[in-house]
């Protein structure tokens, strides 16, 4: 069950810009690789040459697009960039350009980082978190202005499984593949493979994570985790992402399943009851019954709240959800439910490059969302369905179904 390192093929980071005004034929949100060695930054190869970036897993942009964090697992660290105005990443000179376990190399010396497998930037930009999943832990750091992180002192730098490493003691958090911050910024939660669960944090002003206490700190598949609240569709929880509403979140577990929440406005989680809690590849839970659900690896909300997107790795696939204004998740019906690796087998659509399919992500306007997939060794591109602005809703979130038989949110073109 993951329990040792695991070497990844990938050591670069490579840099995309959008389309410019030259090549005016060219359709939003297609992708032109910058040229030469600007395109990419890597230890070995043709790229400029990047450090701590062994097993490149994890990338974020700050919130004010100044500065880029790599996770890296075989490097054990988290390497730090500064973003130009063009898109180019620049690793930052000397030690500050990387954080690592055992401050091998030109790193400085961390905590908690032994197999970095995620990381985020909170809304405001003050605090970087870094999953690892070896330390059973996640890394807390304050971002300076320039992008510099600093990790906290003491215990208050790391959160781990067992409080070893100096770490505050805590729960669910064995083997971590995924940390997320919400858009409001008060809370933190984290997927753990080996725990079948997710951990639940509050966060202070200055970025300080706190579990919350008892249940409420973490929910697990069937509540094997002592003290966790009781969920279903958690068994070797990947992913987790929050909606941009703040009122939802979805975990993506590699067992074939992603499980619903409702989100408090102090950060709780609350399944949705019954089988809208959850939908499966086999309807197992008990869960709704999903198409293209094998090995879920990642999960993503569209920025107007009305899609969530799902790669399954094993399925070769992208699975499309309509998602009501309650936070539930409906399948597309038919093909448009699921785009799968060139055959389209079963009731999915044909689609190229992706076989293995990683993550996801969609662009802030919506129009686009991309696909990182492992054996293709590619970054598939599509257009995304324009929707018309969704009503507002002010009441208190539903804990119910979706009608299957609606259709009413965007679908992926490619």
């Amino acid at each position: 069950m993951f329990t040792t390192k695991r070497l990844r093929a990938a050591l670069a980071v490579c840099l995309l810009s959008g389309v410019g005004a030259a090549d005016a034929a060219a359709a939003p949100g297609d992708l032109v690789q910058k040229p030469g060695a600007a395109g990419c930054l890597s230890i070995i190869g043709f790229c400029d040459r990047g450090a701590a970036l062994d097993g490149a897993e994890s990338i974020t942009v700050s919130p004010d697009g100044t500065s880029a964090y790599v996770a890296s697992t075989s490097a054990d660290a988290v390497a730090v960039f500064d973003r130009a105005g063009d898109g180019t990443l620049t690793q930052k000179p000397g030690p500050a350009g990387c954080i690592s376990d055992s401050g091998a190399g030109r790193c400085r010396d961390g905590t908690a980082l032994d197999f970095a497998t995620s990381v985020a930037v909170s809304p405001d930009g003050q605090s970087v978190y870094v999953a690892s999943a070896s330390s059973d832990a996640v890394a807390v750091f304050d971002r300076a202005p320039n992008g510099r992180l600093v990790q906290k002192p003491g215990t208050a730098g790391c959160i781990s499984d067992t409080g070893t490493d100096g770490c505050t003691d805590g729960t669910a958090l064995a083997f971590p593949e995924s940390v997320t911050v919400s858009p409001d910024g008060q809370s933190v939660y984290v997927a753990s493979i080996n725990s079948d669960a997710v951990a639940v944090f509050d966060r202070a002003g200055d970025g300080t994570l706190t579990q919350k206490p008892g249940a409420a700190g973490c929910i697990s598949e069937a509540g094997i985790i002592d003290g966790c609240t009781d969920g279903r569709g958690l068994t070797f929880a990947k992913a987790v992402a929050i909606s941009p509403d703040g009122r939802s979140a979805y975990v993506a577990s590699r067992i074939g399943a992603v499980a619903m929440f409702d989100r408090t406005r102090n950060g709780r989680l609350i399944q949705k009851p019954g089988t809208a809690g959850c939908i499966s590849g086999n309807g197992d839970g008990p869960c709704i019954d999903g198409t293209a659900l094998g090995t879920p690896d990642s999960v993503a909300v569209s920025a107007d709240g009305q899609s969530a997107y799902v790669t399954a790795s094993t399925s070769g696939a992208v699975a499309v959800f309509d998602r009501a204004p309650n936070g539930t998740l409906a399948q597309k019906r038919g093909t448009a439910g699921c785009i799968r690796d060139v055959t389209g087998a079963g009731r999915c659509a044909d689609g190229t490059a992706l076989a293995s399919a990683a993550s996801v992500a969609v662009s802030p306007d919506g129009q686009n969302a991309y696909i990182a997939s492992r054996v293709s060794d590619a970054v598939a591109v599509f257009d995304r369905e324009p929707s018309p602005p969704a009503t507002p809703d002010t009441t208190t979130p539903v804990m119910s179904g979706l009608d299957p038989s609606l259709d009413l949110s965007p679908t992926l073109r490619r």
